[in-house]
């Protein structure tokens, strides 16, 4: 999600969204979208406490 008027507070996007203020550069976009599709590993032990 992106703006150039409006940041979004702390609990109105879901941690799977990455928010960009305007204006940004072409590798900031690059690198949120690598990370967001980066997998994550969590451990079993963890998992079964949420």
């Amino acid at each position: 999600m992106t703006s150039g008027r409006e940041r979004p507070g702390p609990d109105d996007l879901s941690d799977k969204i990455a928010f960009l203020a305007k204006p940004f550069l072409p590798d900031t976009v690059i690198n949120v979208i690598q990370q967001l599709a980066t997998p994550q590993v969590i451990e079993p032990s963890l998992a079964q406490r949420a």
